[in-house]
């Protein structure tokens, strides 16, 4: 992406490497350890729904259903009404619905995994 694209682009990417840097030096050397980092997300949340690349490009609620349109919720999925999708959106669902759908859509009820939902608070603008 060019940089003028980048800069009038409302794609938003949560950056793991400088999340995983300020978890590093908050770790004194002498006590470090393999230790895992999650983030909680609870029923009624907001979250930002990513593509694989981490770019945000919906936003929905957490409803903590554990069955969706007959499908059970897996675990490391969450169950998320979609609220608002990006123009620009090309997510597909993440795992099958009942609708057939080849891109998400407001209003909507999916499951989407876990590692693809992110606090908006953890967002910003992509730079170059």
């Amino acid at each position: 992406m060019a940089d003028s694209e980048a800069a009038g682009s409302r794609f938003a990417r949560v950056d793991e490497e400088e999340i995983n840097q300020i978890i590093e030096d908050a770790i004194p050397k002498s006590t470090k350890r393999q230790i895992s980092w999650s983030i909680a997300i609870f029923r009624g949340q907001s979250v930002a729904l990513l593509d694989e690349k981490r770019r945000a490009y919906a936003y929905g609620v957490v409803t903590g259903q554990s069955i969706v349109h007959s499908m059970a919720v897996p675990p490391g999925c969450l169950a998320v009404n979609v609220s608002t999708v990006l123009p620009e959106c090309t997510l597909s669902p993440a795992l099958g619905n009942s609708f057939e759908e080849a891109v998400i859509r407001e209003g909507r009820l999916y499951i989407w995994p876990m590692t693809r939902l992110a606090l908006p608070s953890q967002l910003r603008p992509i730079t170059k």
